[in-house]
């Protein structure tokens, strides 16, 4: 197959662009063409490293936000690089719109891999402009899709419930076990605090439901079930929310217990990793989180949101504890694990085993691939039955 993947902000370093890249480059090893399209300024300096035989191809961003660059939008009506599928990436994202009404004058099925759930909790925020937004642009591009790739059955349910019948391709993501540096690197000095707790992505209030870690980690402290020498860092470029953190750990009482280090980059961020003792995460809401693959590779046990797709996908691994993202549930998330500390280095090596026999890069792009393989051979099926009805749908999608 000749596969095309959109996104917007590509080679801007971020968790979509890392994931567009290492799906890109297993499904590249396989045998299948690869093409990646993005934009933004001309002169942006490269993100990853070249890939003998990667496509990637970067337009200027142009005069309009709203809408993709036309040199890119006459390139896939034309379908130029003879694609058979285009996965698009990112929700919310206004270029997405023109790029499928573009696949669709090409006669390019498309895929829309939203990387996030369409969640209660992400939804009500900015509750009237994603109403609006959803109704006119998201929703209409959703249905005209051939297929909608989601990370857990739980996004499928959640995609169900915003109104969206595609059909649906359940795909993780992965991480390739060669990026993991090697466990000697560890620097115990890095991390303070006995048990030292890890929080690393960014500082995102809302979405990584860091306010309830934070009230749930002092809730713990004062029920004195957890040792006072207990510290949370959390390492990760401020989103905003910095400052607001700070206060509510101050109002928490327990400054001595929360450390902020800000973003770190390799090889400092594997280091931090490895020298954690456990990894939390506690978002309201969570796409495929790359930093619990990768603690998950280094052998560290987990206390992980139900609300990530990571949950559904390492719930039965035994590899950690599990809370629903409220104070209450964090609180005693909090206290079993380090009641339970003398089972972390088990958990550890169960976590380190999974994660490098089924959350590798080549195991989806095993996944991805079969299944774009069976959306070609429906729609085939169907253009060759006559029974394909999509036309109408198309023409009167793209002309809008």
């Amino acid at each position: 197959m000749t596969i095309g993947n959109f996104q917007s902000g590509y080679p801007t370093p971020d968790g979509i662009t890392s994931a567009v890249q290492g799906l890109s480059e297993a499904l590249l090893k396989q045998g299948h063409q690869v093409v990646i399209y993005g934009y933004g300024p001309i002169d942006a300096q490269p993100t990853f490293q070249h890939v003998p035989g990667l496509r990637t191809l970067h337009f200027d961003s142009g005069l309009n936000p709203f809408r993709a660059p036309r040199p890119l939008l006459d390139r896939l009506e034309m379908n130029t690089d003879q694609l058979d599928i285009l996965i698009i990436h990112g929700m919310f994202n206004a270029p997405n719109v023109s790029i499928g009404r573009s696949a669709m004058k090409g006669r390019i099925p498309y895929v829309i891999c939203p990387h996030c759930p369409y969640h209660s909790t992400l939804l009500e925020k900015h509750r009237i402009r994603k109403n609006i937004y959803g109704t006119l642009f998201e929703k209409p591009l959703l249905r005209s899709a051939s297929a909608v790739q989601v990370f857990c059955s739980k996004h499928a349910d959640l995609l169900r419930t915003y109104g969206i019948e595609s059909r649906i391709m359940i795909v993780p993501n992965g991480l390739d076990p060669l990026q993991v540096r090697p466990a000697q690197s560890s620097d115990p000095r890095m991390l303070s605090g006995d048990p030292k707790l890890l929080f690393l992505g960014r500082l995102d209030t809302h979405h990584k439901g860091l306010d309830l870690l934070i009230r749930g980690l002092g809730r713990a402290l004062r029920s004195g079930r957890i040792p006072a020498t207990t510290v949370l860092t959390l390492v990760g470029p401020d989103d905003g929310d910095g400052a607001a953190l700070r206060k509510l750990v101050r109002r928490e009482n327990i400054c001595a217990q929360v450390a902020f280090t800000g973003k770190a980059a390799d090889p400092a961020r594997w280091q931090i990793l490895q020298s954690c003792d456990l990894f939390v995460l506690s978002s309201r809401y969570d796409g495929f989180a790359m930093a619990v693959t990768e603690a998950m590779m280094v052998g560290k046990p987990l206390l992980l949101s139900t609300e990530t797709a990571n949950f559904h996908w390492i719930r039965d691994a035994s590899c950690g504890f599990f809370a629903e993202p409220s104070v209450e549930s964090i609180c005693h998330g909090l206290i079993e694990a380090i009641e339970r500390r003398h089972e972390w280095t088990q958990m550890g090596e169960r976590a380190r085993l999974f994660a490098s026999e089924k959350l590798t890069w080549a195991r989806a792009a095993v996944t991805a691939a079969e299944n774009y393989a069976n959306l070609l051979e429906t729609l085939n099926r169907k253009q060759l039955s006559g029974s394909f009805s999509g036309d109408a749908g198309i023409n009167e999608y793209a002309s809008n």
